[in-house]
């Protein structure tokens, strides 16, 4: 892994073993308004045994229903995935899962690795190119399910969509992914938190 972290927290990090997303490119294309549209869009995917764990606006185009999109064609990696559309389900604020069985050459993170909690200080970010990020609770504001991050906490576009995992050792959900990571272009970066619910969704 490279280092955004302490070199403690990386070596905790490597030793529970990390997650390992992958950068996708979404084109969708479908009718909207009786007119044919494609939308474009590009962010973290990480595959889980129920399918692929991304931001919602990469798996469902903002504003439009399931029934106007026909297709969609995204990469991984740089490898191809299309597929007819899948079902999309909400699992976070903001996060969405492809009801999917995962590419076989994918890495899939395990069910009994994923939670849904707020007891968490200190967390986490596993990115695509296996970078990892701490942040704790000084930069870390508390809204519901969502967590708003400092200003003063600098990241960008590039984490979108990575794996949030708790980093606190004393809980039981040490190492499991909680949520996901949101950078829009626009706006500010937050942590989005699984609901209670979400893990069994994750799982099949």
């Amino acid at each position: 892994f490279t280092a955004l972290a302490p070199t403690a927290d990386v070596v905790r990090a490597e030793k529970l073993g990390m997650p390992s997303p992958f950068w996708g490119r979404f084109n969708w294309r479908g009718n909207y308004l009786d007119r044919f549209t494609s939308t474009n869009e590009q962010g973290t995917v990480l595959a889980v045994p129920g399918g692929y764990l991304a931001p919602s606006e990469l798996l469902s185009p903002e504003g439009k229903s399931e029934s106007d999109v026909t297709v969609l064609k995204f990469t991984l990696q740089g490898k191809d995935a299309s597929r007819t559309h899948s079902s999309v389900i909400g699992v976070a604020p903001g996060v969405s899962l492809m009801k999917t069985k995962p590419r076989s050459d994918l890495d899939v993170w395990k069910v009994e690795r994923i939670a849904s909690t707020r007891s968490v200080t200190t967390v986490w970010f596993v990115d695509w190119r296996d970078m990892v990020h701490v942040i704790d609770a000084r930069f870390l504001s508390t809204n519901g399910s969502t967590w708003n991050i400092a200003d003063s906490f600098k990241t960008s576009h590039d984490w979108h969509g990575a794996p949030v995992l708790c980093a606190d050792e004393e809980s039981p959900h040490y190492g499991k992914v909680i949520g996901v990571l949101l950078v829009p272009e626009e706006g500010e970066a937050r942590v989005s938190l699984f609901y209670s619910s979400s893990p069994a969704k994750l799982s099949n």
